[in-house]
């Protein structure tokens, strides 16, 4: 069994097992909605995923308290796709109109769990909310749909005053692969200079997967800081697999210099081997390879 499957086995068999009523999973989860013990009574509550669980999640979603709105919300979330669709639609749709942003924002994004096009027009309605966390949102969301009117609002939320905003827009255009166009292209283009090392390196590997040539020195530029904000400018680098890379990554062996631990020395050697020069052995990376390999 995969892991995704055993996961999916193992939900399944504590919600079989779990003795708490729907009321109970409910007021557990209310206690902090942030927390595992919300996560995991979320969880058993999808599950579920009877009548019982579909009408307390619509009940909640109209409910006066905000919290117990959001729950409502996050419930419905896991069945916008396949189970309740309908249902689910017709709760959470209004609430992308909710006076308080938190709701309204987890409305927008279990709406993109979804990508219904019943969905589109009412998320686009909403690119302009005043709440910034609305607009991350409804970027999220947009970021699964590939037509035409949700790829210009996603281009102009790539220039949103909010870097998160523009992170999760410019990400969604790079996600869009499908679709290369000019105005496409020269919103990833503008987006190579962002203040925010992310939103740089979302939009490096958007182009680069176009083959677009902005991709190649912006890469370089990136590789050239004295400190990195992550893995993204590998990523790219990867992709390209352009020779002319290969002494930029090298350098990394000694002394990566990114700001933390986080980055994954993997996309190094990934990116490593994907630049080698065919007239170098391949132990020239060989410590990198190994570090990755290391526990």
């Amino acid at each position: 069994m995969s892991e995704p499957e055993d996961h999916i086995a193992n939900n399944r068999q504590r919600s079989a097992t779990d003795p708490r009523t729907t009321e109970e999973l409910i007021a557990d989860a209310l206690v902090d909605l942030e927390s595992d013990q919300a996560g995991e009574a979320v969880s058993v509550l999808h599950e579920r995923g009877t009548i019982v669980e579909l009408r307390a999640a619509q009940e909640l979603c109209a409910d006066p308290d905000s919290d117990r709105r959001e729950l409502g919300v996050k419930i419905l979330r896991g069945w916008i796709e396949d189970l309740h669709v309908d249902e689910s639609l017709a709760s959470l749709i209004p609430l992308l109109d909710d006076v308080v942003p938190d709701v309204a924002s987890e409305a927008a994004v279990a709406l993109g769990f979804g990508r219904d096009r019943r969905a589109l027009g009412p998320l686009l309605a909403h690119m302009d909310h005043w709440d910034s966390s609305v607009r991350w949102g409804v970027a999220s969301a947009l970021s699964g749909y590939s037509d035409p009117e949700a790829i210009a609002a996603l281009i102009t939320l790539s220039r949103d005053e909010s870097i998160d905003v523009r992170n999760w827009a410019t990400f969604g255009l790079r996600l869009r692969e499908e679709v290369d166009t000019p105005a496409l292209r020269q919103a990833l283009i503008d987006r190579l200079d962002d203040e925010d090392g992310e939103v740089r390196g979302e939009a490096m590997i958007g182009l680069a997967r176009r083959h677009d040539p902005h991709a190649l020195p912006a890469v370089r530029a990136e590789l050239a800081l004295e400190e990195l904000d992550g893995d993204w400018a590998f990523e790219a680098a990867e992709i390209l697999a352009d020779p002319s890379l290969y002494a930029d990554l090298l350098r990394f062996n000694e002394n990566p210099p990114w700001k933390t631990d986080s980055t994954p020395i993997y996309y190094l050697v990934a990116a490593l081997k994907a630049c080698r020069p065919a007239n170098i052995d391949a132990e020239a990376d060989a410590d990198t390879d190994a570090e990755s390999d290391s526990p």
